[in-house]
């Protein structure tokens, strides 16, 4: 199992998104595949909506506006939106 968005190295990609840099960049910096970037988003977003924030005040807090998040968005709704590794990216 990989690691979780509120591990050392999730939090400092989730960190150098918010500062503005992209998806690649943010991953290569932590050392990790842009995928699991992908999927540490993910996780964030889903919290983030879980906990209150509508879709576009949650992309404004991980400073990402993704298309993905539509999907996400989506999952969440028709509560298909388990453990992301049983879910797509």
């Amino acid at each position: 199992m990989g690691l979780r968005s509120d591990s050392a190295a999730g939090t400092r990609f989730l960190a150098a998104v918010r500062e503005g840099r992209g998806i690649k960049p943010a991953a290569r910096s932590v050392g990790v595949n842009p995928w699991a970037g992908y999927r540490w988003l993910r996780e964030a977003f889903l919290a983030l909506r879980r906990n209150g924030l509508d879709l576009e005040a949650a992309q404004a807090e991980l400073g990402c506006f993704t298309v993905k998040a539509r999907v996400w968005e989506e999952e969440l709704l028709a509560g298909l939106a388990g453990p992301s590794w049983l879910s797509r990216p």
